[in-house]
C-alpha cells in the first residue's frame, strides 16, 4: 500500500509540473485558457493530497481520513469535466461536472458511514462515472478536433470502462465470494491508474503546444486580432474573452483562439464578430471598446 501511494504521489507531482510548466509559459494565466489549466494543476494537486491521505489512513486510521482520501482521489479526474467546461461552457459539459462532484459526495458520504470494503467499491464506480464524464467533455469540445484531445478522451474512456467493469467484480467478489480476478485487484488497478493519468497529462501538455503553434501560425500571417489586452480586465472577467471567441467561431470557422482573444481571417470578419457581440451577445459600448483590432504582425 505504501509502495503504490508513493508512485501514486510521485506520478502526480511529474504531471501537475508538466501541466503547470508547458501550459501557463506556453499560454498564459488569462482567460478560459489559464483557468482550465488551473483546473489541471488543481487536479495533480489534489492528487498528491489523496496520496498522503491515504499515507495517513494506513499509518494512524479513522474513518474521516479514508474518506478524504478517497474523496480526494476522485476529485482528481472531475477536475477534467470543469476545464473543458472552461473552455466552451455547454449544457452537456454542466450536466458533465455536477454529475462528477455529486460523485464525490458520494464516495465521501460512503466513506464515512459504510464499511471499508464496500466503500471501496463505490470509489471505484464514482471514478467510473467521472472518467466516463470526463470522456465526454472532452469528446464534444471543439477542441476534439485535435489528435491530443482525442487520446485523452479516449484514455479517460477506457479508464472508465475498466473502473466500471472492476466495479462489478468487486460487487460479485464481495457477494458471493467469487475470486476476484487479477486484473481488477489493488495490485493491477494502480499502474493502470498511473498510465491513465500519465497518458491524460501527456496528451494536456501536447494540446497546450499544439495551441501555442497555432496563434504563432495565425500571427504570421496576414491576419486580424482582437484582444481585450487589460489583463486585469481578463482576470477579473474571463467570460468576455470566452464570448469573444465564441462570436469570432460563428463567424469564421478558421478563427484561432489567442492570449486574451481570437484571431481572424480579415477586417471584415473582425468587423462582423464585434457586430455580433454587440446584436447578440448584447455587450455595452465600454466592452466593445476593450477589444482591440490589430493586424497580426
Amino acid at each position: 500500500m505504501i509502495l503504490s501511494v508513493i508512485v501514486l504521489s510521485v506520478t502526480a507531482l511529474v504531471v501537475t509540473s508538466a501541466i503547470l510548466g508547458v501550459g501557463l509559459w506556453l499560454t498564459g494565466r488569462h482567460g478560459p485558457t489559464g483557468t482550465s489549466i488551473r483546473y489541471g494543476i488543481v487536479a495533480g494537486v489534489v492528487e498528491v493530497g489523496a496520496a498522503a491521505m491515504y499515507l495517513l489512513w494506513v499509518n494512524v486510521g479513522g474513518s474521516a481520513t479514508f474518506a478524504t482520501a478517497n474523496a480526494l482521489l476522485v476529485l482528481g479526474p472531475a477536475m477534467i469535466p470543469l476545464a473543458f467546461h472552461a473552455l466552451r461552457p455547454s449544457r452537456a459539459a454542466v450536466t458533465c461536472v455536477l454529475a462528477s462532484f455529486g460523485s464525490v459526495a458520494v464516495v465521501a458520504v460512503t466513506s464515512l458511514l459504510l464499511d471499508e470494503d464496500v466503500a471501496a467499491t463505490c470509489r471505484t464506480g464514482a471514478l467510473a462515472v467521472v472518467c466516463a464524464c470526463a470522456a465526454v467533455t472532452a469528446a464534444i469540445s471543439p477542441e476534439a478536433r485535435r489528435s491530443s484531445i482525442r487520446l485523452l478522451a479516449i484514455a479517460v474512456a477506457v479508464y472508465a470502462l475498466y473502473n466500471g467493469v472492476r466495479t462489478i467484480a468487486l460487487v460479485r467478489a464481495g457477494s458471493d465470494a467469487t475470486p476476484l480476478p487479477t486484473l481488477f485487484t489493488d495490485i493491477a488497478a494502480i499502474p493502470i491508474g498511473v498510465v491513465a493519468m500519465v497518458t491524460v497529462g501527456a496528451a494536456t501538455v501536447v494540446f497546450w503546444v499544439a495551441v501555442y503553434r497555432d496563434v504563432h501560425r495565425a500571427c504570421d500571417g496576414s491576419r486580424t486580432l482582437l484582444v481585450i489586452a487589460d489583463k486585469d480586465v481578463t482576470a477579473q472577467r474571463p467570460e468576455l474573452v470566452h464570448e469573444l471567441r465564441e462570436a469570432a467561431s460563428a463567424v469564421e470557422s478558421l478563427a484561432l483562439p489567442v492570449h486574451g482573444g481570437a484571431s481572424v481571417s480579415t477586417p471584415e470578419a473582425a468587423r462582423n464578430v464585434l457586430r455580433l457581440l454587440r446584436e447578440e451577445y448584447l455587450w455595452t459600448d465600454e466592452e466593445v471598446a476593450l477589444v482591440a483590432t490589430t493586424p497580426a504582425r
